[in-house]
Order: C-alpha cells, then structure tokens, then sequence
C-alpha cells in the first residue's frame, strides 16, 4: 500500500502542476489577444485548439485518478481481509528473552476468561516496530481461527482498569479514517468492527464509514456544538488533517 501512496501522491502533484500551468497559458494567451488586435483572428484559432487540448487532458487525468481510486479501494479491502485473524494487545511490558504468546495466553486466560486457549490458538506473536527505551511496543497477534479472535474481541472490555487494550489491526487508510472520525464524533460514538470504521451520529443511526469523501461529508453535516449551543467551528475534515488519508484517498 505504500507504493501505492506514492502513486496517488505523485498523480495529485502532476494533476496540480497541469492546472497550474494550464491556467498561466490561459492568462497569457488572453494578454496577447488583448494586446495584438490584428493577431486576434490567428490566437482566436489558438485558443479553441488549446481549449480542445485541455478539456482532453482533464478528461483523462480524471480518468486516470478514478483508476488509481479503484485500485486503492481493491488493495485496501485485500488487506483487510488479510488482517481478519489479527489483534494487537498493548500494554504487556516488555522483558528479556519474552514469549509474548505466553504472555498473551495468560491475558486471554487470566483476564478475559479464556480457558480453552492453548499455544496452538495463536499462529503469530511477535512485538510491533522497532525496539525503542521507555516506550513499551504493542503485541500483533493472529490467532488459528476467525471465531477464536471474535471471542477475543467481543471480550476486550473486561480488560478495563488493567494496562492491556486490545485493538485491531487496521489497515493504514482504515487507522487515518478511525482517527479523524474519532477527533470529530468522539471516542464513544467511534468504533472499528472486523476492519470496519462506525459511528454513531447525533440522530441516533449508525454509518458505516468506507471513504474520506464519506466521512468528509458526514463531518460537514454534523459540527460540533460549543457549550453555548453555536456551531463550533472546525478545520476542515478528512485528508487535509491525515497524511495517510490523503495519500490513499479513496472515493
């Protein structure tokens, strides 16, 4: 997905650099009309062969971005997928010669009630990231089945007033939108289901967020009140506040 970032990245920066200087052309050539009267017939043939040019280049570099968007959004769901059996458990602190899927077991035991558990339940179990001093990384965990992490999530709030979360492991694109939803609605109306980004709006429904643009929308029609009950005002929402979400945008 991070080739694929620099794809989009690059797509927007070539996009902008042609409008750019598309609009520098336009001025300029409408200067030179301005200024050679007896030329105007001959740059007045110009102009709709550069108007022709440019509605054909627009027309294509839209194409090309709703091209990009549809492989984002085919490339993010594959991943996700991929990520169907994995959880992160933060919070376990870290010792020399650990066995984090011992350390693992005894919270699903310990902890969530798990008792039929065994090594075998996990198929991966490792730290995430690099080892960096005082900070304590995060556990990434896939277990042997799909329903045994179900159980395990449906389970993470009995973990509440010990140090361990549990969380899923989200997709880049995924974790940017969980965010920015987070920051507007709030962490209680914000959550993540088998990948999937939900809040709870003010009118009471649910929304099942898929895209910037979605999100984008539902933060337009929903600011934030301020204590005196006026429209508290915002930056703008969705990938202007996320590099991740403006380097995979998906419609």
């Amino acid at each position: 997905m991070e080739n694929l970032g620099h794809i989009v990245e690059t797509q927007r920066a070539l996009e902008s650099s042609l409008t750019q200087r598309m609009k520098e052309f336009e001025a300029n050539l409408k200067a030179a009309k301005a200024a050679s009267p007896a030329q105007a017939e001959s740059l007045t043939s110009l102009s709709r062969e550069f108007y022709a040019f440019r509605d054909y280049t627009v027309g294509i570099v839209d194409l090309l971005r709703r091209q990009i968007q549809e492989v984002s959004r085919a490339v993010d769901a594959i991943e996700t997928r991929q990520r169907r059996k994995f959880l992160l458990v933060a919070g376990v602190p870290e010792v020399d010669n650990e066995d984090p899927s011992a350390s693992v077991l005894s919270i699903l035991r310990d902890n969530l009630g798990l008792h039929d558990t065994s090594k075998s339940s996990i198929v991966i179990c490792h730290r995430l990231g690099g080892a960096k001093e005082g900070r304590c990384r995060p556990l990434i965990v896939k277990f042997s089945d799909h329903d045994t992490r179900s159980q395990v999530w449906q389970k993470k709030t009995m973990l509440k007033g010990t140090p361990y979360i549990i969380t899923e492991f989200l997709t880049k694109f995924r974790q940017a939108l969980f965010l920015d939803a987070r920051r507007h609605f709030g962490m209680r109306r914000v959550w993540t289901l088998d990948g999937n980004v939900y809040i709870k709006l003010p009118s009471g429904s649910r929304e099942r967020v898929t895209s910037g643009d979605q999100l984008d929308k539902l933060m337009r029609a929903h600011v934030p009140k301020t204590a005196s009950g006026a429209s508290k005002s915002c930056p703008k929402p969705g990938p202007s506040n996320s590099k991740a979400l403006r380097s995979c945008r998906i419609k």
